[in-house]
Protein backbone atom coordinates (compact mmCIF):
# COMPACT_ATOMS: atom_id res chain seq x y z
CA UNK A 1 0.00 0.00 0.00
CA UNK A 2 2.48 2.17 0.97
CA UNK A 3 4.54 2.22 -2.24
CA UNK A 4 1.00 2.78 -4.14
CA UNK A 5 1.13 5.76 -2.19
CA UNK A 6 4.81 6.60 -2.65
CA UNK A 7 4.30 6.42 -6.45
CA UNK A 8 1.05 8.63 -6.61
CA UNK A 9 2.83 11.51 -5.09
CA UNK A 10 5.79 10.89 -7.10
CA UNK A 11 4.15 10.83 -10.12
CA UNK A 12 2.10 13.88 -9.01
CA UNK A 13 5.09 16.23 -8.02
CA UNK A 14 6.70 15.04 -11.72
CA UNK A 15 3.76 16.77 -13.39
CA UNK A 16 3.71 19.68 -11.07
CA UNK A 17 0.69 18.96 -8.87
CA UNK A 18 0.14 18.86 -5.31
CA UNK A 19 -0.18 15.79 -4.28
CA UNK A 20 -1.41 15.98 -0.58
CA UNK A 21 -4.41 18.26 -1.84
CA UNK A 22 -4.93 15.55 -4.49
CA UNK A 23 -4.63 12.68 -2.80
CA UNK A 24 -7.20 13.84 -0.13
CA UNK A 25 -9.38 14.61 -2.76
CA UNK A 26 -9.43 11.10 -4.46
CA UNK A 27 -8.95 9.39 -1.36
CA UNK A 28 -9.16 10.71 2.21
CA UNK A 29 -12.33 12.66 1.19
CA UNK A 30 -14.29 9.45 0.72
CA UNK A 31 -12.92 7.84 3.44
CA UNK A 32 -13.60 10.56 6.29
CA UNK A 33 -17.38 10.68 4.23
CA UNK A 34 -17.36 7.02 5.21
CA UNK A 35 -16.51 6.99 8.68
CA UNK A 36 -18.87 9.93 9.19
CA UNK A 37 -21.96 7.88 6.91
CA UNK A 38 -21.58 4.02 8.35
CA UNK A 39 -22.20 4.96 12.41
CA UNK A 40 -24.86 8.06 11.20
CA UNK A 41 -27.09 5.12 9.52
CA UNK A 42 -26.53 2.11 12.52
CA UNK A 43 -27.80 5.13 15.02
CA UNK A 44 -30.73 6.25 12.92
CA UNK A 45 -31.70 2.92 11.10
CA UNK A 46 -34.40 2.38 13.56
CA UNK A 47 -36.05 6.07 12.69
CA UNK A 48 -35.61 5.20 9.12
CA UNK A 49 -37.35 1.46 9.63
CA UNK A 50 -40.48 3.81 11.26
CA UNK A 51 -40.78 5.76 8.49
CA UNK A 52 -40.90 3.39 6.03
CA UNK A 53 -43.37 1.53 7.81
CA UNK A 54 -45.44 4.60 8.15
CA UNK A 55 -45.05 5.46 4.16
CA UNK A 56 -45.62 1.79 3.63
CA UNK A 57 -48.53 2.21 5.29
CA UNK A 58 -50.11 5.22 4.29
CA UNK A 59 -48.92 5.12 0.65
CA UNK A 60 -48.27 1.69 -0.22
CA UNK A 61 -45.18 1.19 -2.63
CA UNK A 62 -42.92 2.09 -3.67
CA UNK A 63 -41.35 3.29 -0.44
CA UNK A 64 -38.97 5.34 -1.49
CA UNK A 65 -39.03 8.01 -4.38
CA UNK A 66 -35.16 8.43 -6.96
CA UNK A 67 -34.38 10.52 -8.70
CA UNK A 68 -31.12 11.55 -11.22
CA UNK A 69 -30.18 15.00 -10.63
CA UNK A 70 -27.32 17.07 -11.94
CA UNK A 71 -24.17 17.02 -9.53
CA UNK A 72 -20.79 18.83 -8.97
CA UNK A 73 -19.59 19.51 -12.83
CA UNK A 74 -22.60 18.18 -14.12
CA UNK A 75 -22.18 14.50 -13.25
CA UNK A 76 -25.21 13.07 -12.08
CA UNK A 77 -26.49 10.79 -9.33
CA UNK A 78 -29.14 9.13 -7.75
CA UNK A 79 -31.22 11.27 -4.82
CA UNK A 80 -32.98 8.69 -2.82
CA UNK A 81 -36.21 10.39 -0.63
CA UNK A 82 -38.76 8.64 1.20
CA UNK A 83 -42.26 9.47 -1.05
CA UNK A 84 -44.76 12.27 0.20
CA UNK A 85 -47.20 12.19 -2.80
CA UNK A 86 -49.46 9.30 -3.63
CA UNK A 87 -50.10 8.11 -7.36
CA UNK A 88 -53.41 9.68 -8.07
CA UNK A 89 -55.03 10.61 -11.78
CA UNK A 90 -57.66 12.02 -12.91
CA UNK A 91 -60.24 10.69 -15.67
CA UNK A 92 -57.54 10.86 -18.24
CA UNK A 93 -55.08 8.97 -16.72
CA UNK A 94 -52.98 12.31 -16.07
CA UNK A 95 -51.52 13.07 -12.24
CA UNK A 96 -53.23 15.22 -10.37
CA UNK A 97 -51.57 18.38 -9.07
CA UNK A 98 -49.01 18.12 -6.56
CA UNK A 99 -51.08 20.04 -3.79
CA UNK A 100 -53.81 17.09 -4.10
CA UNK A 101 -51.55 14.32 -4.24
CA UNK A 102 -50.01 15.50 -1.33
CA UNK A 103 -50.32 13.16 2.09
CA UNK A 104 -50.51 14.74 5.68
CA UNK A 105 -47.46 12.33 6.04
CA UNK A 106 -45.49 14.06 2.82
CA UNK A 107 -46.10 17.35 4.48
CA UNK A 108 -44.19 16.46 7.55
CA UNK A 109 -41.93 14.26 5.62
CA UNK A 110 -41.27 17.40 3.48
CA UNK A 111 -41.13 19.71 6.37
CA UNK A 112 -38.95 18.18 8.26
CA UNK A 113 -36.44 17.99 4.88
CA UNK A 114 -36.41 21.56 5.24
CA UNK A 115 -35.89 22.20 8.49
CA UNK A 116 -32.67 19.31 8.00
CA UNK A 117 -31.67 21.96 5.06
CA UNK A 118 -31.43 24.66 7.56
CA UNK A 119 -28.84 22.90 9.28
CA UNK A 120 -26.70 22.33 6.35
CA UNK A 121 -26.17 25.65 5.55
Amino acid sequence: MSLIIGFFYSSCLFAGIDAKSMYYSKCGKRIFDLVLTIPGLVVLSPLLAFIALLVRAKLGSPVLFWQVRPGLGGKPFTIFKFRTMTDARDADGKLLPDAERLTRLGLELARSDQVKCLFLR
